[in-house]
């Protein structure tokens, strides 16, 4: 396979002991979802999805990794095989009784749903000191809520999750592509941004948004630059949420920035608004073909800027979430 410069899903986990940043761990687990529900269409199950196997690129693309164990799947009559890493195997799986049955795109959905909670909570569903106490717990313990191991995680998300860990293959989401939904739906439901980026160059109107975007989403990261090169940086280093740029700025203006932040696969599906002190159509027409969703003529009332973030984030994930 092509050769993929970066590191793993392993590997980020481990370097987030709190959880990955909600919409960047939901954009990873999209494409952990689309690239699977390509190999269940084909009639093949991975059978050892877990965080070391997905590769992610310098931009956080992901490449589905390790097809070692994959196979065809066969309803029936396949034999059941004890294959996989313990920590991600369904229950169902592990089992070495009667009652053992052959990998399926359902156990798979198990692994991707261990690997959902790691990446959102930066700990497993369960932690045990052998293999044998490990699958065990899969197999009889209850999930922790999601939520008890990282407070600021929508609620919302406890149910997806919980779904997807059913310990009876009956009781779970049933394939990947309904995971998906599910994520993508449990985001649309939680309209908070989680982190929002501003690059603004005037100090007195950067400081007086943030305090005002502080107050509006407390729990959100709210990080403000001076210009539009230091918001590139920001992003990279952290994706947001929202991105706020001036439209004249030093360094690199609004237009230049949104041009290659809409480059940058992270900010596919991130809302950015522009504000200007001067415009008009053409400027708007201009910007929306570059991928801006809003543009906003100083003096703004600051109350209407919250509003436009939060109605440019719900309008995001809906068009996500429908697509």
């Amino acid at each position: 396979m092509e050769f993929v410069e970066g590191t793993t899903l392993y590997q980020l986990i481990t370097g987030e002991p709190k959880g990955v940043e909600l919409d960047v761990a939901l954009r990873i687990l999209d494409e952990i979802c689309a690239a699977v529900s390509v190999m269940h269409a084909a009639s093949t199950v991975h059978r050892d999805l877990k965080p070391a196997n997905i590769l992610l690129d310098s931009r956080l693309g992901v490449r589905v990794a390790d097809l070692g164990l994959a196979q065809k799947f066969v309803a029936e009559p396949a034999q059941p095989e004890l294959v996989g890493t313990p920590g991600y195997i369904a229950p169902e799986v592990a089992r070495e009784d009667e009652h053992a049955v052959p990998a399926s795109p359902c156990s798979d959905v198990y692994s991707i749903a261990c690997m959902a909670y790691e990446l959102l909570t930066g700990a497993p569903p369960f932690d045990a000191q052998s293999d044998v106490a490990l699958m065990a717990l899969h197999a009889t313990a209850p999930v922790p809520k999601a939520t008890t191991l990282r407070a600021d995680l929508p609620p919302v998300f406890d149910a997806v999750l919980e779904r997807g860990l059913a310990k009876d293959p009956n009781q779970r989401t049933k394939t990947v592509a309904q995971f998906r939904s599910e994520l993508l739906a449990a985001r649309a439901a939680s309209f908070e941004p989680s982190r929002i980026l501003v690059a603004e160059d005037e100090q007195d109107f950067r400081e007086l948004l943030q305090l005002k975007l502080n107050m509006a989403f407390p729990d959100a990261d709210i990080e403000c630059v001076c210009d539009g090169q230091a918001a590139l940086t920001a992003f990279d280093r952290k994706p947001a949420s929202v991105v706020i740029l001036d439209l004249q700025m030093p360094v690199l203006d609004g237009m230049a920035a949104t041009v290659l932040l809409r480059a940058r696969p992270a900010a596919a599906t991130v809302p950015i608004l522009v504000l200007t002190a001067s415009g008009g159509p053409n400027e708007w027409k201009l910007l929306s073909s570059l991928g801006a969703d809003r543009f906003l003529v100083k003096p703004v009332d600051l109350e209407d800027v919250v509003t436009i973030v939060r109605g440019a984030v719900k309008r995001r994930a809906q068009l996500q979430s429908n697509p």
